[in-house]
């Protein structure tokens, strides 16, 4: 397992991040903007809550609401790394969508 604490889109190499190889062709992933989560889990931006961030686009297709991409964010490897890597400092969905609704 990593011990480099890497946002979503450098773990999955999606390129939607601002300047991304990807962002002319699919537009810039809502998570790697949505700075009211910066810092949540270490990461930049809503990087390491993406899970939580509606709108985001991942495996080539768009994930729409946080209750439409539930499942499989839960199974993703990304966020198993996430978990593991903060430990009792993991800040999970409920934290993250408070801090999102705090808008």
């Amino acid at each position: 397992m990593e011990n480099t604490k890497l946002n979503c889109w450098d773990y999955l190499k999606c390129g939607r991040e601002p300047k991304g190889a990807k962002v002319k062709e699919m537009g810039i992933c809502p998570a790697s903007v949505k700075t009211i989560t910066n810092e949540m889990n270490g990461g930049k931006n809503g990087g390491r809550a993406c899970w939580a961030v509606a709108g985001t686009f991942c495996g080539g297709t768009a994930q729409g609401s946080f209750a439409e991409k539930l499942d499989g964010c839960m199974n993703c490897n990304f966020h198993e790394i996430v978990i593991s890597q903060e430990g009792s400092n993991y800040q999970g969905t409920i934290e993250i969508l408070d801090k999102l609704k705090s808008l």
